[in-house]
Formats: structure tokens, sequence, C-alpha cells
């Protein structure tokens, strides 16, 4: 489970990371990454209907983002504000595969050692 005081709640910060956010891509996941003078990390995800227009199935897959970062949250470095998108539009995605992504995009945008 992700703390409260690392989630990226606000419309405001979405789009803030959204425009100003360097971006990191992998086939099935990518960031948006902006770095902050705080020293807080705060991480959103974004999980659209083109994933599954179902929502029971777009909730499941952000519990699963959100588990896979709550794993990996004392690894990365704080002062970043970070947007998790899920890219595949399939609605069926690898947990396995999934998690191989996103510790390389997080070693990408230089966020774990």
């Amino acid at each position: 489970m992700l703390a409260r005081e690392h989630r990226l709640t606000e419309r405001s910060d979405f789009e803030r990371v959204y425009a100003q956010g360097a971006f990191f891509g992998a086939p099935d996941v990518a960031l948006k990454v902006l770095r902050t003078p705080t020293r807080n990390l705060r991480i959103g995800f974004s999980v659209g209907k083109q994933f599954s227009p179902q929502a029971v199935a777009r909730n499941r897959m952000r519990r699963v983002l959100r588990a896979i970062m709550g794993e990996n949250i004392s690894r990365i470095h704080s002062g970043a504000d970070v947007i998790v998108i899920c890219r595949t539009r399939s609605g069926k995605i690898d947990s396995k595969s999934l998690r191989s992504q996103l510790e390389k995009l997080l070693q990408k945008a230089r966020l774990t050692a």
C-alpha cells in the first residue's frame, strides 16, 4: 500500500507533471517524471478507458501498479512527482513483465540506483 504522503492526487499537479515532466516509455507502461525542489516523492496513476472500458479492470490495474510501486518506494529517490501511465489497450498485462518494465523505467529515469 502506498502511504498518503506519497500519493499525487490533485488535478492541477497531474496537469503540471504532464506539461513539464520528462517522458520514459516501455511497451506496456510509461512514466512522466518532474523533479521538484521538495524532499517529497509523490506518485500518481493513470489508467484510461483505452485499457478497458470496464471500471473494475481499470481499478484493478491501478491497485497492481500501486502495489508494485509501493514495494519499490524505499529504493526510489525523493524529490520528484511521478505519474505511472498504463499504455496497453488489451486489458491484460502479465504482472511479472509489468514489474520488470517499471523497474527498468525507474532506472532509466534515474529514480533508483
